[in-house]
């Protein structure tokens, strides 16, 4: 049996060189054994993952649609006002904090999702004294109709496939 030891960096072909492997008689069965197992695993594997890497080619092709129609999307005026208060102040805060960073995020993914013609608005109002909770958003988004029209074609196609 032989083993070859090749050594790459930065994709060049540095050092190469086969090892003669001598396995004891007893061994070399027990070995071969394991190998043919090894393979069998790894085939059977390769089986029952196949399903799932198509599907997720699939989705990711969808994924990059969806990207590129969403380019084409305004997004005019966001306003997000919410009022959270838990009656303690302590959760109340860490709630307000809480609120503050997914508001945060979701006006992250907007920014590299949409084009944004203002700036969204976010305010948080903790409430210390009384268990409430109440969001008001006002958004304005637009897309042309020939825009639309032509994702929805694109969404077919990709759905037919």
């Amino acid at each position: 049996m032989t083993a070859t030891i090749i050594i790459h960096v930065a994709g060049i072909k540095m050092h190469e060189r086969a090892y003669e492997i001598v396995l004891k008689d007893v061994f070399e069965e027990e070995a071969m054994d394991l190998i043919e197992s090894i393979q069998t695993f790894f085939n059977q594997s390769q089986e029952k993952v196949k399903p799932q890497i198509k599907l997720y080619r699939k989705n990711q092709k969808f994924h990059k649609l969806i990207r590129a129609r969403l380019k084409k999307v305004n997004m005019h005026s966001l306003n997000w006002e919410t009022t959270i208060g838990t009656a303690e102040a302590t959760s109340t805060g860490l709630l307000a904090g809480l609120c503050w960073t997914v508001k945060g995020c979701i006006g992250a993914v907007l920014d590299q999702f949409v084009n944004i013609k203002e700036s969204p608005e976010f305010k948080v109002t903790p409430v210390f004294q009384q268990r409430l909770v109440n969001s008001n958003c006002t958004c304005i988004f637009s897309m042309r109709l020939g825009q639309a029209i032509y994702t929805m074609m694109q969404v077919g196609k990709w759905n037919s496939k």
